[in-house]
């Protein structure tokens, strides 16, 4: 006879509530879709960052012509399609040239739905501060061989474990990234009309 008081958390739940087969195709059809979702956001950055890469290779034929970086360019014209604000254009557009140029074995891992758009964003926010090709190479690697942990992770560990594998090729991108926490800052400048303005440095994440 079933007992309660000396049955685990587990078996109680498995009879208050038995599993069926609804309830199975239910959560499989939540995994399906959280997967689609990711596959989506890979695939919508993935063409931002081939509208980059022709936007470059035209502005090297016609840079006299050009009033303004190529990545602010794109932006705009990402913004105008997307119907969205220059700042999360440029936003995206950045991201898209990170996982095309700095991070593309973790952008392969994106495309398959094995990561989100919110732990991608975290692993190029982390390793923006490493200049060497070759370690960068080692990181990406690495953290595309992660992406079933990583995804089991909160974003404070996410961060530790990005930070972990930097330190681990190359310390002084650590070391960077740290100076530069400890040396953020605001700052408050009077203007003659009243007003004030408000500006400062800190973390992206």
């Amino acid at each position: 006879m079933f007992d309660p008081a000396q049955a685990s958390f587990d078996q109680v739940l498995a009879v208050a509530r038995p599993e069926s087969v609804e309830a199975r195709e239910l959560i499989s059809a939540v995994v399906a879709a959280a997967r689609r979702e990711n596959q989506q956001a890979a695939a919508r950055l993935t063409a931002i960052g081939e509208v980059y890469a022709v936007r470059f290779a035209e502005r090297d034929e016609l840079s006299d012509q050009w009033a303004v970086d190529t990545e602010s360019a794109v932006a705009v014209e990402i913004g105008a399609a997307l119907n969205i604000a220059y700042e999360r254009a440029k936003d995206q557009v950045s991201l898209a040239r990170g996982l095309r140029e700095r991070l593309p074995l973790v952008a392969v891992m994106f495309r398959a739905g094995e990561l989100t758009l919110d732990i991608v964003t975290t692993l190029l926010q982390r390793t923006t501060l490493i200049t060497d090709p070759a370690v960068l190479t080692h990181v990406d690697a690495t953290l595309a061989g992660a992406a079933a942990r990583l995804m089991r992770l909160s974003y404070g560990q996410v961060c530790g474990y990005v930070d972990r594998v930097i330190a681990t090729h190359d310390r002084d991108a650590v070391r960077r990234r740290q100076k530069a926490a400890d040396e953020r800052e605001i700052w408050v400048i009077d203007g003659l009309d009243g007003m004030s303005s408000i500006g400062g440095t800190m973390p992206t994440a």
